[in-house]
């Protein structure tokens, strides 16, 4: 997700969403891989923003720190729940 980011967070939401509906056993792994490209996407356009318009930059930084917190956070969270929470997969082998 986060090299997702670096490349391309919209060609990683649409691929990963596609392979949620095919393989629903993952579809927590791809909704936090897909935050976490967003909250690389933010820092990406708050660089390229400094590069190319500095005066917009001074305007705008803060607000897209803020997001991208948001949307680390997020991701954090669903990830440390997913670590403490039981895995979908081990349900479904033994049959409950």
């Amino acid at each position: 997700g986060l090299l997702g980011g670096l490349i391309s967070s919209t060609a990683l939401t649409w691929v990963f969403a596609k392979k949620s509906k095919v393989n629903e056993h993952y579809t927590r792994q791809y909704a936090m891989a897909i935050l976490a490209a967003s909250a690389v996407m933010v820092l990406r356009v708050l660089i390229w923003t400094f590069v190319f318009n500095k005066s917009l930059f001074h305007t705008i930084y803060i607000y897209l720190l803020l997001l991208f917190v948001a949307t680390l956070g997020l991701t954090l969270f669903f990830l440390f729940q997913s670590k403490t929470s039981p895995l979908q997969e081990d349900t479904i082998r033994q049959g409950k």
